[in-house]
């Protein structure tokens, strides 16, 4: 029994240490009886379903913890993810700030009209959001395509990408409104 024992306590901690943990008591169990002269097949009928199902409680609760550890994993990885968008979102709007500063400062040196301008503030304000929403709608695609994303997460991605693509319709609409208002 000290050698059993030993070579258990050698073995990683998992799931097949506890089975062999398991395994062992039961063993013992029915040894210690035919010591003892308690034993009887009816007795052993019951060890063993009691062995059964300590066995399959050890093998659901080592299951719940892998999928538990995988849901886990996927949530950091979609934070991750959503994370790695915002920061491609930012970079794009302060590419798109520079550009706004460098126009302001071509109309206050007098280089450019008012016009011209609004115009071209109008253009770079649009394509910042566009290009903005574009690069979003092509990351939360990718995330999509991750397996093991609930319905729930997928329905929520899903309207994601389509408000941002009603988005970008909006802008160019808006855009060509406004500019045709100006004109009239």
């Amino acid at each position: 029994r000290r050698a059993k024992d030993a070579e258990i306590a050698a073995m990683m901690e998992g799931e097949q240490k506890q089975i062999a943990i398991s395994e062992e008591a039961f063993k013992r169990s029915i040894e210690d009886l035919k010591t003892n002269g308690q034993y009887t097949a009816d007795l052993e009928a019951n060890l063993i379903t009691a062995h059964q199902i300590e066995l399959q409680k050890i093998r659901d609760d080592f299951a719940k913890q892998g999928e538990d550890k995988r849901v886990a994993d996927l949530d950091k990885s979609i934070a991750d993810f959503e994370a790695n968008i915002q920061k491609e979102t930012e970079l794009l709007n302060n590419n798109y700030k520079d550009q706004e500063i460098g126009l302001k400062n071509f109309y206050a040196e007098g280089k450019i009209t008012r016009e011209e301008y609004e115009k071209k503030l109008a253009g770079i304000q649009v394509q910042a959001v566009k290009e903005a929403n574009d690069k979003t709608i092509a990351l939360l695609q990718k995330e999509l395509e991750i397996s093991g994303l609930s319905v729930d997460k997928k329905a929520e991605l899903s309207n994601k990408i389509r408000d941002l693509q009603i988005q970008n319709e909006n802008a160019v609409h808006d855009t060509t409104i406004e500019t045709n208002e100006k004109k009239l």
